[in-house]
């Protein structure tokens, strides 16, 4: 169980990372 939970909030940090990665490049691109 804490082994999937691990996975899950380690997921969850990836598709965080990624979303500001992409808000970072969009926000270059727009300015």
């Amino acid at each position: 169980i804490f082994y999937l939970i691990i996975i899950l909030t380690n997921n969850l940090n990836r598709l965080y990372i990624y979303h500001i990665h992409l808000y970072q490049q969009d926000f270059i691109i727009n300015y």
